[in-house]
């Protein structure tokens, strides 16, 4: 393992706050080499045996750590699936002090898609999310599946006993996808809005925007999602808007990344959105962009250091009042951009 310390039980007492955020849980990091050890990480299983999913172990150097090189071929089984086993007496099975399970990847644009599924005890399932392998070329990736506003009360967190991966689910191509998988973790993460009511759902009050704002009900989980409607072409700063905190100030510094799911409702056009923040006395950060192409809703994820490359050398990640970010396109005439949860993730 990376940390020889992190064996057995031990694994889950290294848990600690830091700036009141408890600390991630790593499920598995791949480094030992061995594909069932459900008693201290996962223990590997397929539902069809070895007709869809081929596993193993690998230097990934885009990850620069050892990982699982995963090979998919469908083979006319569309909701094949294979999944890692916590054993009973495994301490990390315990998934309700957390939100989210998350995981590195590294593949190209459009791979592949995975479903995550959780399995308790008692063989109750939940649906978590779909995310998308390869939203940035060739670059690392965390795919976030957030199971902690979605469960109520379907299945037991406190007894989970395996995680379940559909990769492409309910397709039957045989494309020989590809690609690795690592640092399977447990998260926590904070709301920033999640938009269910209204401009003031969660800790952001939207306003100053010179984009038109109304609301959209065609979410990942069918909740409202904040939609700007851009008069495109947009230039830098021409369409933007700022969420404002209830509370004055926020302390990102014990986070690492901004989440969001995003879309271009548009047929057939892209926007850029660049994010930047504003400290309490006016001194704004670098910006950091994502570059949205599909109509089709995906999470992205900007890390918090990315906004230290340039800006105010004072700007104070720990006294944070605005969140600002524009829209840029190309498309001539109006562009619609949806979002939706927009989250702090340790």
């Amino acid at each position: 393992m990376k940390n020889l310390l992190w064996v057995g039980a031990f694994l889950v007492t290294m848990c600690f706050y830091t700036n009141g955020v408890e600390a991630k849980v790593l499920l598995d990091d791949f480094e030992d080499g061995a594909f069932w050890t459900p008693d201290y990480s996962l223990g590997y299983w397929d539902s069809d045996g070895s007709a869809v999913y081929q596993r193993s172990h690998m230097y990934a150097a885009p990850l620069e750590s050892n990982a699982m090189l995963l090979s998919v071929n469908k083979n006319g089984l569309p909701w094949s699936f294979f999944a890692g086993h916590i054993a009973m007496n495994n301490p990390i099975k315990d998934f309700s002090q957390h939100q989210a399970v998350r995981m590195k990847t590294n593949g190209t644009p459009g791979d592949a898609e995975i479903l995550l599924k959780l399995r308790d005890g008692y063989y109750n399932e939940i649906d978590v999310e779909t995310a998308k392998i390869g939203s940035v070329s060739g670059k690392p990736q965390n795919l976030l599946f957030d199971y902690g506003r979605y469960t109520n009360g379907a299945i037991n967190l406190a007894e989970i006993d395996n995680i379940l991966l559909f990769v492409d689910p309910g397709s039957t191509q045989n494309l020989g996808k590809q690609f690795y998988i690592d640092d399977i973790e447990l998260v926590k993460y904070d709301v920033l809005s999640h938009f269910d009511n209204g401009i003031s759902g969660g800790q952001l009050t939207w306003g100053s925007q010179s984009v038109g704002i109304n609301f959209d009900y065609d979410t990942p989980k069918g909740a409202r999602a904040r939609t700007f409607i851009v008069n495109g072409p947009a230039g830098f700063g021409s369409n933007w808007a700022s969420g404002y905190f209830f509370n004055g100030i926020k302390n990102m510094k014990p986070y690492r990344y901004l989440s969001f799911w995003a879309r271009v409702k548009t047929h057939g056009a892209e926007a850029t959105l660049y994010f930047n923040l504003k400290d309490m006395n006016g001194r704004q950060s670098a910006s950091s962009a994502v570059h949205v192409l599909s109509s089709e809703w995906q999470r992205f994820e900007i890390d918090l250091g990315d906004f230290f490359f340039g800006g105010d050398a004072n700007f104070d990640i720990k006294r944070v009042s605005k969140l600002d970010f524009n829209i840029v396109s190309n498309h001539n005439g109006v562009v619609v951009v949806s979002m939706d949860d927009i989250l702090l993730v340790e």
